[in-house]
C-alpha cells in the first residue's frame, strides 16, 4: 500500500468525513476498482516495469532478511496487487497472499495467475484468524503499517507470532518517523488540513516502536533496521528448547 499518492487528492474530501481509518476493507476496495487504481494506491504508480522493478527488490530484500527457502510456506499480510508476492512465491513451498480487500485480493490472483503455489485469504483488519496456528514459516508485510492503527498493527504482530511455527521469521516495516525522508513525508501529511487528510493517509513509526511490537508479542532475535524512508524489524519465533522460549 502507497505512501502518497495522486488518488488521495482525488477523494480525500469524499472519504475523510463519511469513514473512520479503521474501515480497512471498504477504504481500500474503493481504491481497488480497477487494476490502474489500485497498482497507484499500493505502489504510488502503475508503470509496469516500475512496479516489476520495485516487487523484485522489496521481495530480495525481505527474502533475504527472513531466510526464505525453497521448503518455506510464507504468508504475506496486506498482499494488494501482488506486486510484492509475484517475486517471493517462486522463492519457496507455498505462499499466501492476505488481504482486508476482496478487490485487491482478485488483482493480486490474476497477476499470480502462473503460480500454482499460491493461495489467498481474505482478512477483517487485525487478525490473521483463518490461517491455522503454527503452520507457516515466513510472516511479512511490507508497506501496510503506514495505513493502519497501532494497535492493529500490534495485532497482526501478535497473529503472526501465532501463526508461525518455532523457529519462524516475521517482517514489518513502515515510515520512518526518525529518518529524513520519513519525516519528509510526516512533515507534508502535517501541512494537509485535518478534514482533507483521507483515512489512509500514512502514518510513520519510530524504530522502537517496532522493535516494542515484537519482543512484547514474545519474538526473539530481533534486529531493526532504521534507514532515511523506512524502518524494518524482523524477528524469529522462539523454538521449545531456546532460553526465551
Amino acid at each position: 500500500m502507497g505512501v502518497l499518492t495522486p488518488l488521495t487528492a482525488v477523494v480525500g474530501r469524499v472519504l475523510d468525513r463519511t469513514l473512520r481509518r479503521s474501515d480497512y476493507g471498504w477504504i481500500w476496495n474503493w481504491q481497488a476498482r480497477s487494476l490502474h487504481n489500485a497498482d497507484i494506491a499500493v505502489a504510488g504508480f502503475a508503470d509496469q516495469q516500475e512496479l516489476q522493478r520495485s516487487g523484485q527488490a522489496t521481495a530480495g530484500r525481505i527474502c533475504e532478511l527472513t531466510r526464505v527457502s525453497t521448503s518455506d510456506v510464507t504468508l504475506e499480510i496486506g498482499c494488494g496487487t501482488g506486486r510484492v508476492g509475484l517475486h517471493v512465491a517462486p522463492r519457496c513451498a507455498t505462499w499466501i497472499g492476505t488481504d482486508v480487500s476482496r478487490l485487491m485480493l482478485r488483482h493480486a490472483q490474476r497477476r499470480l495467475a502462473n503460480h500454482a503455489n499460491v493461495r489467498f485469504q481474505g482478512l477483517d483488519g487485525s487478525s490473521l484468524g483463518p490461517v491455522p496456528s503454527d503452520s507457516v514459516d515466513v510472516v511479512y508485510c511490507t508497506a501496510v503499517f503506514m495505513h493502519i492503527d497501532e494497535w492493529d498493527r500490534f495485532a497482526y504482530v501478535e497473529e503472526a507470532f501465532r501463526v508461525l511455527r518455532p523457529g519462524g521469521r516475521l517482517y514489518v516495516d513502515n515510515l520512518n518517523l526518525t529518518g529524513e525522508l520519513g519525516w519528509e513525508v510526516f512533515r507534508q501529511l502535517r501541512a494537509t488540513p485535518p478534514r482533507r487528510r483521507p483515512p489512509q493517509a500514512s502514518r510513520c513509526s519510530t524504530p522502537q516502536e517496532l522493535e516494542s511490537y515484537l519482543a512484547r508479542a514474545g519474538f526473539a532475535a530481533i534486529s531493526v533496521l532504521s534507514e532515511p524512508l523506512f524502518v524494518s524489524a524482523v524477528g524469529e519465533k522462539p523454538t521449545a528448547t531456546s532460553p526465551l522460549g
